[in-house]
C-alpha cells in the first residue's frame, strides 16, 4: 500500500483546512516519512486549536 495514501484517514476531506494538505502530501513524492510525520503532528495541533477535538 502506498504510504502517502495511507495518510488519508488521518484527515477529513470535509475540513477545508486539512484537505489541501492531503493533496500536497499525495502530489509531493519527494517528501520523507519524517517530514510527513511532522506535518501530521503540526496539523493535529492546528486542528486542536481550531476545533478542540482533533485526535
Amino acid at each position: 500500500m502506498n504510504k502517502k495514501l495511507a495518510l488519508l484517514p488521518i484527515y477529513s476531506p470535509k475540513n477545508p483546512f486539512t484537505y489541501p494538505l492531503i493533496i500536497k502530501l499525495i502530489k509531493n513524492g519527494g517528501e520523507t516519512n519524517i517530514r510527513i510525520s511532522k506535518q501530521i503532528q503540526q496539523t493535529r495541533l492546528f486542528l486542536r486549536k481550531m476545533h478542540g477535538n482533533a485526535n
